[in-house]
């Protein structure tokens, strides 16, 4: 047996070897695209491309001499500026070291002072128009050499497409390399969706969908508390007694055999007020047994004639009682003969139990009656009490294995406790959990036990 080690580096493996084919087809999709789209003949295109190819690229090296040469004559003008401007603070020095002194301007040459006055403005508006040049020629020279790195990438880019295009010798290979070129983004989110896509879905809807659906108020399809009811032991082969004044509706493939002394007869569906529900549910074309005699009860023997290792059930809903149950699972039916059962479908759409859970309808059978379930796989009854009425009990369970429970007991959906076993598609996202005094039927989850598509779809309305 391979090593848990091993196993995981030959899934990555293949899994990334997947992913690397999903970018490739992707890649070759996106070209076929290009080929569709275009409408021509290749060599045309070909052509085409090359003049356009051609005309921009002299026009970007006529631009890009212009640029250069108009930035070597910013440079030099800079530099002969700089050079005048030190020239120029080097003669407003002199002039300052020469400024007579107060005694002199007021006892000396009025024509000389002024003179020497002059020589400081005109060296200082020097100064300052050099500076103003400066600055204007610093800016050219950034501008130029910012333009100037512009147009050497889009020459250099167009010099490797006139390579390419002088290379290019057939036409998977153009519209390949332009796939890439445009479309090379949509190739990564591919490649990187398909490796990591499922692990962000998982950790957005394990740490923000399920902690946001477990805080929402639970579902309870009625407050006061009902008789609860008792069930029978579980087995793919169930022997089960009709007493005097007792009828049962079953289906034909759950009945294997019946006391002789029991009337016989056929009878199209238990409620006819829901005809669609029960044909869709198959409880349909059913056999109904009358144990019409007083002197004791009759045997009858169940089984799921379909699937002999189907497992079934009796569940004793009591006077006062009642059980939510989904049609599907509904083998038989038994109940006094002057009193048929009572049994009522509520609709939940508001409740975030419902959408979390895929079930909307729910099927309530009311007591006294005895009900025939059957599930592919084996079933398990539980009794749910709690002696504190502030502190109630609850317990958790696979969402998706819950066939009946008594409607005063609360539903709310619960995060998975293992993030990795969510993630590796061992566990299922959400748990149920119930919670108050109740009781509830739960089945084994496998492989078998797993829901048919048409089972997924009647799932939705309570069948």
């Amino acid at each position: 047996m391979a090593s848990p080690v091993i196993a995981f580096v030959s899934k990555l493996a293949r899994k990334l070897a997947m992913a690397v084919l999903i970018a490739v087809l992707t890649l070759l999709a996106y070209s076929l695209w290009l080929f569709v789209s275009e409408r021509g003949d290749y060599a045309e295109h070909r052509t085409l491309r090359t003049a356009r190819v051609e005309t921009s690229y002299a026009d970007l090296s006529k631009q890009l001499a212009d640029v250069t040469m108009q930035t070597n004559v910013a440079t030099e003008t800079l530099a002969a500026q700089q050079l005048r401007l030190t020239q120029a603070e080097k003669v407003l020095k002199s002039l300052h070291e020469l400024d007579p002194g107060t005694l002199e301007r007021l006892m000396g040459d009025k024509a000389q002072q002024d003179a020497h006055d002059e020589r400081i403005a005109r060296t200082v508006r020097i100064k300052t128009e050099t500076q103003t040049r400066i600055v204007e020629l610093q800016r050219e020279v950034v501008t130029g050499g910012q333009r100037k790195a512009e147009l050497q990438t889009a020459v250099a880019a167009l010099e490797s497409e006139r390579t390419s295009l002088r290379e290019e010798k057939s036409a998977v290979s153009h519209y390949v390399r332009t796939a890439w070129i445009e479309g090379g983004w949509i190739v990564y989110t591919v490649f990187f969706a398909y490796l990591f896509g499922g692990l962000v879905v998982a950790v957005l809807l394990y740490f923000g969908w399920a902690q946001l659906m477990a805080k929402k108020l639970p579902m309870q399809l009625r407050k006061g508390d009902v008789a609860l009811p008792t069930f029978s032991e579980c087995g793919t082969l169930l022997e089960h007694m009709l007493w005097p004044g007792e009828r049962l509706w079953v289906r034909k493939r759950s009945l294997q055999s019946a006391d002789p002394a029991l009337t016989r007869k056929s009878r199209l569906l238990p409620d006819w007020r829901r005809p669609v529900s029960w044909w869709l549910a198959g409880c349909s074309a059913l056999t109904e047994l009358r144990n019409e005699r007083s002197n004791g009860e009759r045997q009858v023997v169940f089984t799921n004639m379909n699937d002999h290792f189907a497992e079934l059930a009796i569940v004793s809903v009591p006077e006062g009682g009642s059980f939510i149950l989904r049609a599907g699972h509904v083998m038989g039916l038994i109940a006094d003969i002057g009193r048929p059962p009572v049994i009522q479908r509520h609709w939940r759409f508001s409740s975030w139990y419902s959408w979390v859970a895929g079930r909307f309808g729910y099927f309530e059978f009311y007591g006294p009656c005895r009900i025939v379930v059957s599930c592919v796989n084996a079933v398990a009854d539980h009794t749910l009490s709690s002696p504190d009425e502030k502190k109630l009990n609850s317990v958790r369970t696979p969402l998706a294995g819950v066939v009946g429970f008594t409607p005063q007991l609360s539903l709310v959906p619960v995060r998975m406790e293992s993030f990795w076993s969510y993630c590796r598609h061992e566990t299922p996202l959400f748990e149920l959990q119930l919670t108050g005094t109740g009781a509830y039927l739960v089945r084994e989850m496998d492989r078998r036990g797993s829901d048919r598509f048409k089972a997924r779809i009647l799932k939705r309305f309570g069948l």
